[in-house]
């Protein structure tokens, strides 16, 4: 978690943004928590159900089909919305955070193919003196799987930076995986946990560089 022990040096707008990354990290731990318990319940209500049916092996069939009803719900469907909600926060958190800071500096062009809060983010550290590349590029990657979320219902085939995903994923294995774990294509599959020293992290990032950038005068009011 967030060291808060630098916050008399922090501006007032990065700690705001500190303060939505917290949320993210405490939605996704409610929400994970969660499953578990009500997953118990539902099964439960399976279990207590008594369906009248004349021929056993139809009573049977219900009963398989509420079952595997309830496994894909909670095993699959739940912790992937879960999930999905949780990085496209995050992504988007990361987005707003640069989005609101005006550079003091000259901007060079954005080269073709990277987004606007990558490049600037880079542009920001380096002046800074943050060395975060390996952060950065884990950023880039998860706005690419972000982008599939968003404009392909999450499946890898067909959609924009799939073949660098492919060759990029195995970098933040075993956390993130290429998986058909919905049963009708491939998509990142994220881990219980995967996101959180992710966002952890970023909401430092966040912080001190809207704090370092401030004392250097690299932001204009």
């Amino acid at each position: 978690m967030t060291d808060w022990s630098n916050m008399l040096d922090t501006p007032w707008f990065a700690i705001d943004h500190m303060a939505v990354f917290s949320d993210i990290r405490e939605f996704l731990d409610f929400a994970e928590s969660n499953i578990e318990p009500q997953k118990t319940a539902a099964l439960q209500r399976i279990e207590d159900d008594e369906p009248e049916f004349e021929d056993e092996a139809d009573a049977q069939s219900y009963r398989q089909h509420q079952l595997q009803s309830a496994d894909f719900r909670f095993e699959v469907a739940l912790p992937m919305r879960i999930r999905y909600a949780g990085l496209m926060s995050f992504i988007g958190t990361v987005e707003w955070s640069m989005k609101v800071i005006k550079p003091a500096f000259k901007v060079p062009k954005k080269p073709s193919g990277i987004s606007e809060t990558i490049h600037l983010v880079r542009q920001f550290a380096a002046r800074c003196g943050m060395s975060i590349t390996c952060e950065i590029d884990q950023l880039e990657f998860l706005t690419w799987v972000r982008n599939v979320i968003t404009h392909n219902a999450g499946l890898l085939k067909g959609a924009a930076r799939e073949a660098e995903i492919r060759a990029q994923i195995v970098t933040y294995g075993p956390a993130f995986k290429l998986s058909d774990w919905h049963f009708i294509g491939e998509t990142v599959e994220i881990q219980r946990g995967a996101l959180d020293p992710i966002i952890d992290r970023w909401s430092e990032i966040i912080r001190e560089l809207h704090t370092v950038a401030t004392k250097k005068k690299l932001i204009k009011f």
